[in-house]
């Protein structure tokens, strides 16, 4: 009941819960616990909160009074180099993912990483499954020229679903208006953090 009261004090329909997790070499099978005990949670609580597949799910929730658990991934890292694996976690019920979690990864450059490349060969075979799949494509935490590839890549939108503008307050996570306006062009929208280092370079 009080994970439940969250939400109602939240105000929100729908929100995101991430479960990707791990370092490379674990991080596969501590992502599928996650995912596990995301479900357990679900079934737990008896139809009060859905597990959304589909945008239909939102408006289900929204209609019903009740709330609505996207899965997603905000690194590429449990799919290790196995590309059928991006199946794999969608049938699991993952929603959205986030290419790079800040460094590099099989992908290639997070936002904090020492260079800023764009996708890898890999990366570019990671966005296209991921739009066979209809698997929301972020570059949230990715390197800015990643953000330019993957929307050249992917024939769907793409999201940067929690970021800030480096042209307000300069952040690694930041992104440049460019990009933000390429991104809302294609049909995908920019989500703005809250968060005050991000966007003030004053704390008062």
């Amino acid at each position: 009941r009080a994970y439940l009261d969250l939400w109602h004090r939240s105000g929100v329909t729908a929100a995101c819960g991430t479960c990707s997790a791990g370092r490379p070499g674990d991080a596969f099978e501590r992502t599928v616990g996650r995912i596990a005990r995301a479900h357990a949670i679900v079934d737990a609580l008896d139809g009060e909160l859905i597990l959304v597949r589909q945008a239909s799910d939102i408006e289900r929730a929204h209609r019903e009074g009740k709330h609505g658990l996207v899965l997603d991934f905000q690194n590429t890292t449990p799919f290790g180099d196995d590309l059928d694996r991006v199946d794999y976690f969608h049938n699991l019920g993952v929603q959205r993912v986030q290419l790079t979690y800040n460094l590099r990864n099989l992908v290639w450059d997070g936002c904090t990483e020492t260079s800023q490349g764009g996708l890898s060969y890999f990366g570019r075979e990671v966005v296209r499954r991921l739009n066979e799949s209809r698997i929301l494509v972020d570059v949230s935490h990715c390197s800015e020229q990643v953000g330019w590839d993957a929307l050249k890549m992917s024939t769907a939108p793409i999201v940067i679903s929690h970021s800030s503008s480096k042209a307000i307050c300069f952040h690694d996570r930041g992104k440049s208006d460019e990009l933000a306006k390429a991104v809302a062009g294609r049909g995908g929208f920019f989500g703005v953090v809250i968060i005050p280092g991000f966007i003030s370079e004053s704390l008062e």
